[in-house]
């Protein structure tokens, strides 16, 4: 009966209901995203497939050295002065992150953009493809509505809004590609649609952030983030704020993207990264359900640290427990179907990728395990720690990654992904304990 109760309780709290609800605004657009590559695998084939995989890897590659972390700096940042209804603070924070993304436009954005097609030629021989990376990076640039009005929603907690947003973005950036596809433009269709579909999306968070700063009286309007400029020394340590945050994210990225790239230097075909690519994200689904999770404890944990990091610390390993029991109960039902509904999605064409997945069913089992760590390095101002992890790992993948990935190619890279998956966590987990028992230690 008392259970019962606590979970009636817990039902209704607003975490809860906003856990629920961006549970299914992620399972809607993971289902759209897989759908959408299902739908490029089928029509594409292998080696076109491959082809897109690389594509999109290099570019990824290049928006690495774009992100300053403001996105991340500003959900933090603006959450606190938010809730404390501090109306100066927040304009300061929204005017930063628009000017900072400005700033990052025009300087390695449109590097990156001039650099693309030498990157495609020298690396891969092919000009056609750092072309197309470029595209896709001209698009990463032009984004910047969508994502203020995207951390915006987050934090004024119109979680409903925020759903509706991600959803219609999700639909543009997969049914866009899809129709050019369907005209017979191919790999060209997929970077042109969702070129397109960013365009749209910008345009969208725009209106959207304008009617939010109609509405509610703590927002700047959008002219206020250039008339009313915040000063030299607040940009200064807005900025250090979110690129300590950049640092470790940009770490995390180079160690996912470094190993794809140097698998598709060592691969004679596109194929092979085709396989390994869906493998890969058929086995990457159970992830689906972390990502909204992650996103509210960035708000959750600053909250639940008032009451004390002890708290803090104890309500993250309840979290991180949760988060692989959940994963590995999918994990298992996707292990068991797995070979039917490739063939049955992806076609025979796709075969090679069955056998993959079950060494890669230990990945989102990792993965899973670290769902509260960047939150928790972020609220307890960790940062440091956090970047000398990821530091460690990326210097030890490197050289690893070439050596298993060049003699051994998918295999080398699936064992690269799995190490690499498990270590940076396995090494934070053991710093937070320690940081648990120094803290009750402490207490008592």
């Amino acid at each position: 009966m008392i259970q019962s109760e606590k979970i009636k309780k817990l039902a209704k709290h607003p975490f809860t209901k906003d856990v629920a609800m961006l549970q299914v605004s992620g399972v809607t657009n993971s289902a759209i995203a897989f759908l959408a590559s299902l739908l490029f695998a089928r029509l594409l084939g292998p080696e076109e497939f491959g082809f897109y995989t690389l594509v999109f890897a290099l570019a990824g590659f290049i928006t690495i050295f774009q992100d300053t972390g403001i996105g991340q700096g500003t959900i933090n940042l603006l959450a606190k002065s938010y809730t404390n209804n501090d109306k100066d603070e927040s304009r300061n924070i929204l005017a930063s992150f628009v000017r900072i993304s400005l700033l990052v436009a025009v300087t390695t954005g449109i590097l990156g953009i001039v650099l693309a097609p030498f990157i495609g030629k020298f690396f891969y021989n092919d000009l056609n493809l750092g072309k197309l990376a470029g595209v896709v990076v001209t698009s990463s640039v032009l984004l910047l509505f969508y994502p203020l009005a995207n951390i915006v929603l987050q934090v004024v907690r119109k979680i409903r809004g925020l759903v509706v947003i991600e959803i219609t973005n999700k639909i543009l950036m997969s049914g866009l590609p899809i129709l050019l596809i369907l005209f017979g433009l191919g790999v060209s269709g997929i970077v042109w649609g969702q070129f397109t579909a960013v365009i749209l999306m910008s345009l969208v968070g725009y209106l959207v952030y304008h009617k939010l700063s109609k509405t509610d009286q703590s927002l700047p309007a959008i002219n206020n983030f250039f008339w009313k400029a915040p000063t030299r020394e607040k940009l200064g340590k807005f900025f250090r704020f979110g690129f300590s945050i950049a640092i470790n994210k940009n770490i995390l990225k180079l160690v996912a993207s470094v190993p794809f790239l140097m698998l598709g230097f060592f691969l004679a075909t596109n194929s092979g990264l085709a396989f390994y690519k869906v493998a890969l994200a058929y086995m990457s689904l159970p992830i689906v359900f972390l990502g909204p999770v992650s996103r509210l404890l960035n708000i959750q944990f600053p909250k639940t640290g008032v009451h004390g990091e002890e708290k803090m610390l104890r309500r993250f390993f309840q979290v991180s427990g949760l988060s692989v029991l959940v994963v590995t109960t999918i994990t298992f039902g996707l292990l068991l179907v797995g070979p039917y509904l490739i063939d049955l999605f992806y076609g025979l064409q796709y075969a090679p990728s069955k056998t993959m997945i079950y060494p890669l069913a230990l990945y989102p089992i990792f993965i899973g395990a670290g769902v509260g760590l960047g939150p928790l390095f972020r609220t307890l101002n960790k940062i440091k720690v956090a970047i000398y992890i990821n530091i460690a790992s990326l210097l030890l993948m490197i050289p690893t990654a070439y050596w298993l990935i060049g003699n051994y190619a998918i295999k080398g890279m699936i064992t690269t992904v799995l190490i690499f998956g498990l270590f940076p966590n396995v090494l934070s987990m053991i710093y937070f304990s320690f940081y648990y028992k120094k803290i009750k230690n402490a207490r008592s």
